[in-house]
């Protein structure tokens, strides 16, 4: 869990009334300690902002970051200075995205910066009350191995004219980063960014259930109450918000095992006490196992499970190796027809197939095809998501799009005020995304007048 050495000011609180949250209050809004932008989208997005832009210039003494404009190159620039000058020294090279937030915090590190609060952070937390699991980390073999890997190669980004922190303080340094960082992504939640370090929000235990969900307008995060909490003192705002470090769309072991790996520690909140949403994602299994007259346990696997894992791994390959989506398309269409029989869609194997399929016909501009997809998928969404997530009111935004989009007037009317009633808690009536959704409702409102007037 995270370390509780924090003061909150009152700017923290932004809640209606004197007796905590009401559902849809912002609870803080923070800006990164130390944030990168990933390698993909480096031409495309500034590397301070994180802001698509067509008119993105390049630092000119690395050429490796783009930003939209001086002012956003000058604000990057007491970290970028130093760091300017490790990316020239191996030039062509670059470094991965977890080098490069490394990078970050280590020359911030040498600069005195983690003492110090960030402006526009709610908390007076540094990057110093953070806890770094040091210990937990010299007994897993293999964060010791990417930490080794990670020194190896600030050392040559840092040559001669840079002195590196001790290995203990390298190694402080690497917990906290590993522990703490969280992913930036697009409003719809579709593609990640680029990752962070926030010094507040990283007070936020975890919850397979969560109370508040994250969500980011470029860099800036947004932290959203999406259930009435109780918390009258300011200073405990921590024992009573808490967010989800992971995707909830797995069984409960997987969870555990991921947040154990990831975390150091296992969630006891009542999601995870909850058999009938484990046996709702792997619904399928123990029946196949049972006509096969085989034990299958929580943990195992039955062909047509693996079949849906195999796809995804493929499709992750071929996405990296630039093949089309027409091709991903048909493999999926081939997948989905071999376990439909086997595997309901509330199983989380099929239902990722599903998805996958979702985004390829939605590039191929195939829309009656993308809508079947979402027609399935919306009902395990809405029961294998916890109440108020964004991911359901998401999917639901994209079915009343495609419905709009084929003509399905009074459905996408539906559809879309049901993505409302989640995306203006979760989001944020002034966000873009609730404003391209007030759009779409006045396009069917639009639709259904000519409608009736045509019809009259």
């Amino acid at each position: 869990m995270k370390n509780r050495q924090y003061i909150y000011n009152k700017s923290v609180r932004q809640c209606s009334g004197n007796m905590g949250y009401k559902k849809g209050d912002v609870i803080m809004t923070s800006e990164p300690y130390a944030h990168v932008l990933a390698l993909r989208h480096r031409s495309e997005r500034c590397s301070y902002c994180l802001m698509r832009s067509a008119d993105l210039k390049r630092c000119t003494a690395c050429t490796q970051l783009r930003y939209c404009s001086k002012k956003c190159q000058r604000a990057d620039w007491s970290v970028h200075k130093l760091e300017c000058q490790c990316l020239k020294k191996v030039a062509p090279n670059t470094p991965t995205d977890s080098v490069l937030l490394m990078l970050r915090l280590v020359l911030k590190y040498l600069s005195g910066d983690h003492l110090k609060k960030v402006y526009g952070d709610p908390g007076l937390r540094t990057f110093a009350h953070m806890m770094s699991h040091a210990e937990e980390i010299k007994k897993d073999a293999q964060r010791c191995e990417a930490f080794a890997k990670i020194c190896h190669t600030l050392a040559l980004l840092a040559g001669s004219h840079i002195t590196l922190p001790s290995n203990q303080e390298l190694l402080d340094i690497f917990g906290k980063m590993v522990v703490n960082t969280i992913t930036i992504a697009t409003e719809d939640l579709h593609e990640s960014l680029g990752a962070g370090i926030y010094l507040s929000p990283s007070l936020l235990d975890h919850r397979c259930s969560p109370n508040s969900v994250m969500t980011f307008q470029g860099k800036s995060l947004r932290l959203s109450a999406v259930e009435n909490i109780a918390c009258d003192d300011i200073t405990k705002v921590a024992d009573h918000v808490f967010v989800s470090y992971i995707d909830q769309l797995a069984p409960s072991w997987v969870r555990q095992a991921q947040l154990k790996e990831q975390y150091y520690f296992l969630c006891t909140c009542p999601r995870c006490a909850n058999p009938s949403l484990d046996q709702l994602m792997t619904s399928g299994i123990k029946e196949e196992a049972e006509t096969n007259g085989k034990c299958v346990s929580r943990e195992g696997k039955t062909e047509a499970e693996r079949a849906c894992q195999d796809l995804l791994q493929t499709v992750s390959d071929m996405h990296k190796s630039g093949a089309s989506e027409e091709q991903i398309l048909s493999l999926c269409e081939e997948c989905l027809s071999k376990v439909k029989h086997q595997l309901p869609p509330f199983n989380v194997s099929h239902l990722r197939v599903l998805d996958c399929a979702l985004d390829a016909a939605i590039r191929c501009g195939m829309w009656e095809q993308a809508l079947s997809y979402v027609v399935v998928t919306l009902q395990p969404y809405k029961t294998l998501y916890p109440a108020m997530s964004p991911n359901t009111g998401l999917m639901l935004m994209r079915a009343g799009k495609l419905q709009l989009y084929l003509g399905h007037t009074e459905e996408a009317s539906v559809s879309l005020r049901e993505a409302e009633a989640i995306l203006s808690v979760t989001h944020g009536q002034q966000s873009d995304l609730y404003q391209e959704l007030r759009d779409l409702l006045d396009q069917c409102r639009e639709g259904s007048e000519l409608s009736q007037t045509t019809s009259s």
